[in-house]
């Protein structure tokens, strides 16, 4: 069974009255008479995907360059380098 969000109007299921913006939770062929009425909520992706997006980031801080480091050759007035 899949969930979905009634819109639009109330829905009389299995005798139990849904107000809109309510979740129900339907079998595909009771969705399908009913889809005028409802929104498909997406299936949750599982919590593997968070620790992912942790490792991504840290992947991407460790790649990031400090521009303070460099050769030693700074810039001074009127563009001069020093060194």
């Amino acid at each position: 069974m899949a969930k979905y969000i009634v819109k639009h109007t109330t829905i009389l299921h299995n005798k139990k009255a849904y107000a809109e913006g309510t979740t129900i939770d339907l079998k595909e062929d009771d969705a399908k008479r009913l889809a005028d009425f409802l929104e498909a909520i997406p299936e949750a992706a599982p919590n593997k995907q968070n620790g992912n997006k942790k490792a991504e980031q840290k992947s991407q801080d460790n790649t990031k360059t400090d521009k303070s480091e460099g050769d030693g050759v700074t810039g001074g007035a009127d563009g001069e380098k020093t060194v």
